[in-house]
């Protein structure tokens, strides 16, 4: 997957890179709740659902100076 992401990047300007992501271990279907029956993204439930994940990756920058 990693080298996806890099091979992705490679095509792409520094902006539009993608820096940080994880591969989540489930599916997002309308069975599950994250999606609707017509496949829109049902926001509130993803952000109650993956808190921590966002958090890892949008949170307050560590101390390195990213």
């Amino acid at each position: 997957m990693a080298a996806s992401v890099a091979g992705a990047n490679a095509r792409l300007a520094r902006i539009q890179q993608v820096k940080r992501w994880r591969l989540l271990p489930q599916w997002w279907t309308s069975a599950t709740g994250e999606l609707t029956p017509t496949l829109k993204m049902r926001r509130p439930v993803i952000h109650a659902s993956f808190a921590g994940v966002i958090n890892e990756l949008y949170g307050a920058p560590d101390a390195g100076g990213r």
